[in-house]
């Protein structure tokens, strides 16, 4: 009895030990576990738990930096202003503390780049959620922070082996088995086709603008309430973007357009609308069709990497070609113009002076010319006139010699540049902001789309930004903008780039590809990335970007551009340019080119004429005064004789 009841002691003893070291095991466990998917990030490590559910080993020993916080009431966040652009894998247990742990990570974030605005829940941060049971995840169906995050693995512990489930790319709350931790620490992998759709379909909204989206409409358009069916057949960039993700992610599309033909845009009650309203509510999986990336629409959707980019500008007409009478001013500038006019005056009035002073020291008479006499000879020698002009003295030869030598570089350099400017013509300056085009006197059109350009217009003191927004000729939208009566000299067009080039270029260019209207290359406002919109917490974005880069780096979206514009030009009527309506080369001079020459001859002639009635009067004035004279001797004569 005393040796079985000693037995039964040892035994318990011995039962005691082995539970001591199976809750010590698992403990080190999941120390072990943390160690292991820290170290495959490389990243610093947090533990989060609210209690010591599972005892926890020692985390010093850690391939990385790791740190163990427990959210309660009192310490209600976490701040690091050190760990400046920094990841984390991030260990939460939330022990069914929820409300208490969901309120310590919404304010807990670190400092750099954007993690103070996503904080913890960053999408470089890679989470795991630590629970006894999956049916423990069904309490986060509604905190989409966590349960959407990219990231989230769940590692259930059950069994010999901890396994790790992600979550389903076409099931929002159904987690697949993804590996397995093995005691080697070895990670197998059970699902190698994470990265494929396997042929889901994805509902996009689209609208057709320019090369980016190319639709034809839809004879029997269909309404579905806020979705409708009004496009068909659609191409372009874009479209071919799409096509190549579908190879690679194995993805199908539906294409669907807003009911109410918006791209998106705040309405007074702070909802949105358009295309962007569908992907915030999830009636579609994403927007597309020169997406831009406003700031108000980055707030509320999750972009992929920028593809191209858009503005708001305006179209105007091309600069008109100078009146021919400038042309012969055009080889100088005004102040060589100055200079060359002023050279005469000072050249004659140093020519008066030399011509004087050898006059006073020599007497001869070849040196006595007046100032009038010195200009004119200044004057004819520059414009190349044989005159002769005896210079013994060394002074007056030295200075003839070295005016001779200015005008024959004067007039070679004028002759040079006016064969270039009567052969090519010059044309004024183009439109290059808002203030030139309202002192175009030109109408203004615009096409409202709702976008955050036209909101700043409507609220800037800016009185020129006033100007342009008050007195705007609103017209219809079409997806590639009329720019004729630009053409026409009739109208200016502030719209977006991306269309009005499409216009240019089907429509108003020289088959040679010369544009017939003047597009402004700066933008109005500022330029803005153009992307696809997600709505928030999707797991689709992420592929996107790694498609769409590769695509980039590739130069397939030039590629596919260039491939919608030669298609929309070959399948539409357009515009071929008169081979005369823009200068492409020299060419021979014509009766245009001459009139202003002509004109010049015109008046220089009637000031020949003018002289001529002036030289006629003085010589008809000094001949009556000489009559004059001759009249009052004769009345004279008598009165001498009698004397």
């Amino acid at each position: 009895m005393r040796t079985s009841g000693k037995s039964a002691e040892l035994l318990l003893v011995f039962l005691v030990q082995i539970m001591t070291i199976a809750s010590i095991e698992h403990g080190r466990s999941r120390t072990s576990i943390i160690h292991q998917l820290a170290g495959q990030h490389n990243q610093d490590c947090m533990v989060i738990m609210c209690n010591e559910r599972i005892p926890m080993g020692d985390l010093s020993d850690s391939p990385t930096p790791c740190s163990l916080f427990a959210p309660s009431k009192k310490n209600s966040g976490y701040e690091d202003k050190k760990l400046r652009k920094k990841s984390h894998s991030i260990f939460l247990d939330f022990c069914g503390e929820f409300e208490t742990t969901t309120n310590f990570l919404e304010r807990s974030y670190h400092f750099g780049h954007d993690f103070v605005t996503k904080g913890l829940f960053h999408e470089n941060n890679n989470i795991y959620l630590f629970v006894q049971d999956l049916t423990e995840v069904e309490q986060f169906e509604g905190y989409k922070k966590l349960i959407r995050h990219e990231s989230l693995t769940i590692v259930l512990e059950k069994g010999n082996y901890p396994s790790l489930y992600k979550l389903s790319l076409l099931n929002s709350m159904k987690f697949e088995l993804h590996a397995i931790l093995k005691s080697n620490g070895i990670i197998e992998n059970l699902q190698v086709e994470r990265n494929k759709f396997l042929g889901y379909t994805m509902k996009v909204a689209i609208m057709p603008w320019t090369t980016n989206t190319i639709a034809e409409e839809n004879p029997e358009p269909e309404n579905r309430g806020n979705v409708s069916l009004t496009y068909m057949n659609y191409s372009g960039f874009e479209v071919e973007l799409l096509k190549a993700i579908q190879k690679s992610l194995q993805v199908n599309y539906e294409y669907l357009n807003p009911t109410d033909g918006e791209w998106g845009n705040t309405l007074n009650n702070g909802s949105w609308n358009g295309m962007v309203d569908l992907a915030l509510r999830g009636e579609v999986d994403f927007m597309m069709g020169d997406n831009m990336m406003t700031y108000s629409r980055f707030l509320v959707l999750d972009y992929t990497v920028g593809f191209g980019s858009d503005y708001m500008t305006f179209c105007t007409p091309l600069p008109r070609p100078q009146a021919t009478w400038k042309r012969l001013l055009a080889p100088f500038r005004p102040t060589v113009w100055l200079c060359f006019v002023a050279s005469i005056f000072v050249a004659g009035i140093v020519l008066y002076w030399f011509h004087k002073a050898l006059y006073w020291m020599t007497s001869l008479e070849v040196f006595k010319m007046s100032l009038t006499d010195n200009f004119w000879f200044a004057y004819g020698s520059l414009m190349g006139e044989n005159q002769v002009q005896e210079a013994p003295a060394w002074t007056l030869r030295l200075f003839l010699g070295c005016w001779v030598f200015y005008g024959l570089v004067i007039t070679s350099s004028y002759g040079g540049n006016l064969i270039a400017f009567m052969t090519t013509p010059v044309y004024t300056d183009p439109i290059t902001d808002l203030q030139g085009v309202i002192d175009s006197q030109l109408p203004w059109a615009m096409v409202l789309y709702g976008e955050e350009e036209e909101k700043f217009m409507a609220v800037s003191k800016d009185p020129v930004i006033q100007r342009i927004w008050q007195d705007k000729v609103v017209i219809d939208f079409s997806p590639t903008p009329d720019l004729g009566k630009v053409r026409a000299r009739e109208n200016v067009l502030i719209d977006y780039r991306s269309g009005m080039e499409l216009g240019i270029f089907m429509h108003h260019s020289t088959p040679s590809g010369i544009p017939l209207v003047y597009l402004s290359p700066d933008p109005v406002f500022k330029s803005n990335l153009v992307g696809f919109g997600f709505h928030k917490f999707n797991p689709f974005r992420i592929r996107f970007d790694a498609v769409i880069d590769r695509a980039i780096e590739a130069g397939l979206m030039h590629k596919w551009n260039e491939k919608a514009l030669h298609e929309l030009k070959t399948s539409s009527e357009s515009s071929i340019a008169k081979a005369d309506e823009l200068f492409t080369g020299f060419r021979p001079l014509a009766l245009s080119d001459l009139v202003g020459i002509s004109m010049f001859y015109g008046v220089l002639i009637a000031i020949c004429f003018l002289c001529l009635m002036g030289e006629i009067g003085q010589f008809l004035a000094g001949n009556l005064n000489s009559q004059t004279v001759v009249q009052e001797r004769r009345r004279k004569r008598p009165a001498l004789n009698r004397y």
